[in-house]
């Protein structure tokens, strides 16, 4: 399947024979993308991968002549006009299907013989050209996004929306004898008249219909509005995320004669913003809606919001599947672009206003540094306190998500006999969660602080950031680069551990030639990476594997092993992978050095010096006494980091980013996009180009497909070229502070005006 849009093509005859009117010549031709992997030449699409090459011929599609329409307005949309009749906030109501007749019936007369976009009402250059402008209480939608998605004008879903005619270019005087009367003519093409108020002598006709993939109207439908005696100002509220509609504007003197018309496709879609740039409505809408996703039952909900309802904990055990991988290479993009489109439909079931919004949490490593535990994010008019409270354990205690609990299931039916394609992990006392993390707490935990030590790190910087686009030229190491530099450790550094083996405050107290950046950063990987699935010492240590929540003593692991016991070269053998695994992690390179001459060539560095020998082997034997035996962590740092509800703000940035990789030519034009595959291990999925994820398009609200979705699939699916998507992203030259990089220089307000007047 091909989403990039269709190609319309218009001739002298169709079907047999008839003309296609001119006006509807202007949505013959639309700018369509490549999906991922894809090039384009003029009527060939190859498709390059590991699954090798194939092509389709380009559909084409004709235009049908509107001859008649259904007498009806429809009931799931609706729309107001100022300056005319009926009153501003009164909705329309059709005048009749021979009404619509005759208003094409006209366009054809009006267009009879001339050439596409000319003709008019007077003279043979065709009417003059209306602009118009789309706004909501964000203003008008981005016009660099709209030239890089390639569209004329957006309208967000169950939100009022004004369409403005703002000006008025007369149409161009038939050349005349007389130079100067030539000259004032080009003048006044250069020059649009100032906004029009509603209290004009000239009126106005309006005409809304749905439109094809390629924005020309469809054949036989009712239109959504008609009317012909109205103001230059309409307020629309369209419903349906991911669909087209052709909008028809014309100025009219008082006898009908045409003086300037607009013709725009309008694509109806979500806008994904920046959480801190929602209006306090929106916000708090969301914070209401995902309160009730993390707090209603699995069945209530669906008794509530419909049988394909799922909520936060049913979510979080898909994520939890050890029969599938969702981290560590290509398919990181589409695993988690599929989580996040199928939480935000939950969403919009509990509110349809919703869409899902992103934290762009580079603003807090350029103002915040190590102290982003401060930030807004953290209030509790938002997510609540980063780190937490020892006394409760480090639940979530404050902000919206209070009250929200962990997911127990000891009897592992969190997921239906329907769902055979997918289990879920728990740990010994039952809980969804990663298996050695041995807690029974009835809320979700989350601290900044590992073993006692609050977190010194900072999230990556937008300079980070921009070099991943910079410093790649294929789209697998860019995700790669996306993934473990970007993305890096921020799910360790929220989620946290404690109940350690080791009091790390006293260590450092008695061991003061470490930084505590040094001794946060080797304690981040340990907690967050090697507890839940107890893959340092495994080899070493006995763990309990089933437990009772009422139990007196505590689950946990007994360590076989005395690191203390071991030679330096031991350990140093034992480490290295770990050492040379932590100096390619986001910052590692400032905290493990590596001298080829050295007798261990990998070693501890902070400020720039490298640590002595003995320093770095006693930090090593307490990293292996740590791992031996796994304490806590947060929700943030296992399988189930969707039960903590930051979750969902922190992956939809990459699919932003992704979206420039797309459909920038500068990216899109010069990279290599073939599919690099992972390999996940034995029986595990994920992977690969044609390995199977557990969404299908019904579960993903967009069709009624009910096989499982390959990563091929989804690769066609999420490409921001699919008019079905139905969403979208703006704000595409704003991450942290990097002010100054331009993603896409082609999508200037310029470039963006430009196209929306062809």
């Amino acid at each position: 399947m091909m989403y990039s849009s269709d190609s319309f093509s218009c001739s002298d005859g169709m079907n047999g024979g008839g003309s296609v009117p001119p006006f509807l010549r202007a949505y013959a031709t639309r700018r369509g993308y490549s999906p991922i992997g894809r090039r384009y030449d003029d009527r060939r699409v190859a498709v390059v991968g590991v699954r090798g090459m194939f092509s389709w011929k380009r559909a084409v599609g004709a235009a049908a002549v509107f001859v008649a329409f259904v007498a009806a307005v429809s009931t799931s949309n609706s729309w107001r006009l100022a300056g005319g009749s009926p009153r501003d906030g009164q909705h329309l109501q059709d005048s009749g299907s021979n009404s619509h007749r005759g208003i094409f019936e006209a366009f054809e007369e009006r267009y009879s013989g001339s050439s596409a976009g000319g003709g008019g009402g007077r003279g043979e250059e065709g009417p003059g050209r209306l602009e118009l402008k789309a706004t909501n209480e964000y203003g008008e939608y981005d016009r660099g996004a709209l030239a890089l998605y390639g569209l004329e004008m957006v309208v967000e879903p169950h939100r009022a929306t004004r369409i403005t005619v703002s000006s008025s270019r007369p149409r161009r005087l038939p050349p005349s004898e007389n130079s100067e009367v030539s000259e004032n003519s080009e003048n006044s093409e250069k020059s649009p008249s100032p906004p029009l108020s509603s209290s004009s002598p000239r009126r106005y006709y309006w005409l809304l219909v749905r439109a094809d993939r390629s924005g020309a109207p469809l054949d036989g439908v009712t239109p959504l509005v008609d009317t012909k005696v109205a103001g230059p100002l309409a307020t629309v509220t369209l419903t349906d995320a991911g669909e087209k509609y052709a909008l028809l504007v014309q100025q009219v003197e008082a006898d009908g004669s045409l003086i300037a018309e607009a013709r725009v496709t309008i694509t109806c879609k979500y806008v994904r913003r920046e959480l801190r740039s929602l209006t306090g409505e929106d916000r708090t809408g969301f914070f209401a809606a995902m309160r009730e996703f993390y707090t209603v039952s699995l069945e209530e909900g669906r008794d509530k919001y419909g049988e394909g309802f799922s909520n936060a904990k049913h979510v979080a055990a898909y994520h939890n599947s050890p029969d599938y991988c969702f981290h560590n290479g290509m398919h990181f993009l589409n695993a988690h672009a599929a989580f996040d489109l199928w939480v935000e439909s939950n969403l919009q079931k509990i509110d349809p206003k919703v869409s899902l919004p992103q934290w762009d949490y580079m603003l807090e490593a350029a103002h915040l540094g190590t102290e982003w535990p401060s930030s807004e994010i953290f209030s509790p008019d938002m997510f609540g306190s980063a780190l937490g409270s020892p006394v409760n354990q480090f639940q979530i205690s404050d902000g919206w998500f209070s009250n929200i609990t962990s997911l127990y299931d000891p009897r592992g039916d969190i997921l239906t006999p329907a769902e055979s394609f997918i289990t879920t992990s728990h740990n010994s006392y039952g809980f969804v969660d990663g298996v050695y993390n041995f807690q029974a707490l009835p809320g979700v935990v989350r601290t900044s602080s590992y073993c006692g030590l609050e977190v010194v790190a900072e999230f990556t910087k937008c300079e980070v950031f921009v070099d991943c686009f910079e410093s790649s030229t294929t789209f697998h190491v860019w995700a790669s680069c996306m993934e473990h530099q970007v993305h890096a450790s921020i799910h360790g550094m929220i989620g946290g551990g404690f109940d350690c083996n080791i009091d790390m405050i006293e260590f450092h107290e008695e061991n003061p030639q470490y930084d505590q950046g040094l001794l946060t950063f080797t304690l981040g990987y340990v907690l967050a990476n090697k507890w839940p699935s107890n893959s340092l010492m495994r080899d070493f240590n006995e763990c309990d594997e089933q437990c009772d929540v009422d139990q007196g003593e505590p689950c946990g692991c007994t360590c076989l092993v005395d690191p203390f016991e071991w030679t330096d070269d031991e350990v140093y053998d034992f480490m290295e992978d770990v050492l040379e695994s932590l100096r390619g992690r986001a910052n590692g390179a400032s905290y493990v050095g590596e001298d080829v001459t050295a007798r261990h060539p990998y070693g501890f560095m902070q400020e720039g010096e490298r640590l002595d020998e003995e320093s770095t082997m006693l930090l090593l034997r307490q990293m292996m006494v740590i791992g031996c035996q796994p304490g806590k962590v947060g929700a943030m740092s296992t399988g189930a980091a969707p039960l903590d509800p930051i979750f969902w703000t922190l992956h939809s940035g990459f699919e932003k980013a992704q979206h420039i990789l797309q459909l920038s030519p500068g990216y899109r034009d010069a990279y290599d996009f073939e599919w690099v595959d992972a390999d996940c291990g034995d029986g595990v999925a994920g992977g690969k180009l044609d390995d199977v994820y557990p969404w299908t398009e019904q579960t993903l609200g967009l069709g009624e497909g009910s096989e499982l979705l390959t990563n091929a699939d989804l690769t066609e699916i999420l490409h921001p070229s699919n008019p079905k998507l139905p969403y979208l992203y703006e704000a595409f030259g704003k991450w942290g502070t990097c002010t100054d990089w331009d993603p896409c220089p082609e999508c200037s307000d310029t470039a963006a005006l430009a196209r929306q007047r062809r």
